[in-house]
């Protein structure tokens, strides 16, 4: 599937398609919550798919114009069912319906004047019910009470920091709380180089401007007014920003000291990639050591409490809770004596 995706974007080479895949595996943020109770990776599944099919709405005519039309609909409800943030899909959709219609206005009207009106308020209604949808979202509701609370400007200010600084994470392929301390102050600044990268990569593309650069920019913009900051919010832009960038590097890579750079970022991402993989799977084989192996160590009484049923007081309750309410591993541990 992302083979296919590269494709779209710059009609690479299949071979460095894969290996851009393949990076996109080593992304510290996909080892992680690949092994996580989270929505995350399905969504980044439903968000892809649903694009390669917006996609190929683009490029069909006839029946199965329309077809591909059901087909990338299906997909767009299903993403942002999932997470509400498959509600950037919708630019993108309403491009592929609405160019077509805009372009061949004038001789349709004369022939199918009802159908063009009609096609243009159900597009119209679609538009209103899917701002009526998203003001109802808890996303809505928690972004709201946020910004009353901070203020607009302020909110902004902070997201835009806190943001980049995940984009930096990114970048490095390294979270902060990991990165050594000597390196931390420069994620923020590998966030506003990754931006201003995936961006030349977008403008390489200009000519071609469509589906690809709708989602990009769409997604981006409502990632950056979300109030709340983790890496992974990015995980569904991560094909799309690997795409760009790798457009932007083979531009660049006809100036031998950017080819040599580009070629060092893939080598630290690859190194960094692996050491995170690495890192997942012994947490994942720990058995009975997950307590003392996990995290930095801040919730190793709870999940000593959980596993082992020692109490020392400095558990985190809810946590526990959940662990005893989804991981059978938990339900015959019962109160021993303190620690």
């Amino acid at each position: 599937m992302c083979q296919v995706f590269y494709a779209l974007i710059s009609n690479l080479s299949p071979a460095l398609s894969i290996g851009l895949c393949c990076l996109i595996m080593l992304s510290f943020v996909l080892v992680k919550h690949m092994t996580l109770p989270l929505t995350d990776v399905s969504f980044l599944g439903l968000f892809t798919l649903a694009v390669l099919l917006i996609s190929r709405v683009r490029d069909e005519e006839g029946k199965m114009k329309w077809k591909w039309l059901g087909l990338a609909l299906l997909l767009t409800v299903a993403a942002t069912t999932v997470r509400t943030a498959g509600v950037a899909l919708l630019p993108a959709f309403a491009w592929v319906v609405g160019l077509p219609l805009l372009a061949g206005i004038d001789k349709f009207r004369k022939k199918h004047a009802i159908v063009l009106w009609s096609s243009l308020f159900g597009l119209l209604l679609f538009g209103l019910a899917s701002g009526f949808f998203i003001s109802k979202t808890q996303y809505f509701a928690e972004m709201k009470s946020v910004y009353f609370h901070d203020g607009v400007s302020g909110r902004l200010l902070k997201n835009l920091i806190g943001h980049t600084t995940d984009m930096g994470e990114i970048g490095i392929n390294m979270p902060a709380a990991k990165a050594p301390a000597s390196l931390k102050p420069v994620i923020p600044l590998a966030g506003v180089l990754l931006i201003g990268i995936i961006l030349r990569g977008v403008w390489l593309r200009r000519r071609f401007f469509g589906v690809l650069e709708i989602t990009l920019l769409t997604y981006g913009g409502l990632i950056f007014v979300w109030p709340y900051l983790d890496a992974r919010f990015w995980l569904p832009a991560l094909p799309l920003f690997t795409g760009f960038i790798a457009l932007a590097l083979v531009d660049a890579a006809k100036t031998q000291i950017f080819k040599f750079a580009g070629i060092a970022l893939c080598v630290w991402f690859v190194v960094a990639g692996s050491a995170a993989l690495a890192y997942s799977t012994r947490i994942s084989l720990a058995g009975n050591r997950f307590a003392e192996v996990y995290g930095d160590g801040s919730l190793r009484p709870t999940y000593r409490a959980a596993f082992s049923g020692k109490t020392n007081g400095v558990e985190n309750t809810e946590a526990i809770f959940l662990l005893k309410r989804y991981d059978t591993r938990t339900q015959n541990a019962s109160a021993g004596p303190s620690i």
